[in-house]
């Protein structure tokens, strides 16, 4: 009888750790088809001190999910803002039309010319850390980028002088106080040369 039990312990054993090799290694995996990009970021940069801009890969992207400070532990995180929680909703409506075959919900973005590319569509996170520094912040991101696999990238909330190109791109401040402090608003970005004129858009 006791040899009956620990066969029957070893068996239930084995079944649990093939489960969940299986089912764990596939959850490990399931976001690899992006690649990390490393933020390239120094302490001497220019960037609030309290918080980080993530942006998650596609495919965990399209999963909806919603996000508490417990999600990112790993860096004492006490706030999540969704940023495109918005383009979300119009991300799930776009893709249940696709399957209905019904987009009258959407004609006005239609018309517009104002659809999602579903395609390149990534979620975007701003994460508030607990301690506010610099030093904090670099080290959030590092941790971020050593420890998930389902984000895309991790950067600082930047700040962005306002400025205008000579003919040679040459960047000419316009102030070196005037820049663009998107703080609590929080709107990723990257500047892009438009009309002779460094701009901050959406990534």
């Amino acid at each position: 009888m006791k040899k009956r039990i620990i066969k029957v312990t070893f068996v239930m054993f084995f079944i649990s750790l093939v489960l969940f090799v299986c089912c764990g290694c596939k959850n490990i995996n399931d976001y690899d088809d992006e690649q990390l990009v490393i933020c390239n970021v120094s302490i001497d940069d220019e960037f609030n001190d309290n918080g980080i801009c993530v942006v998650m890969k596609h495919k965990v992207s399209l999963e909806f999910n919603t996000y508490t400070p417990n999600d990112f532990k790993e860096i004492d995180c006490v706030y999540v803002d969704d940023i495109t929680e918005g383009v979300a909703k119009v991300v799930k409506m776009q893709i249940e039309a696709e399957k209905t075959g019904d987009w009258s919900a959407l004609q006005d973005r239609i018309d517009k010319n104002m659809l999602i590319d579903i395609d390149n569509y990534h979620q975007i996170l701003a994460l508030y850390i607990r301690d506010p520094g610099k030093e904090n912040v670099i080290n959030a991101i590092r941790t971020l980028e050593r420890t998930r696999n389902d984000i895309l990238s991790a950067e600082p909330d930047w700040i962005y002088h306002l400025g205008y190109t000579e003919s040679n791109d040459t960047l000419v401040f316009i102030n070196p106080n005037d820049s663009i402090d998107r703080g609590n608003s929080f709107i990723p970005g990257l500047i892009r040369k438009e009309d002779n004129y460094w701009i901050n858009v959406l990534q």
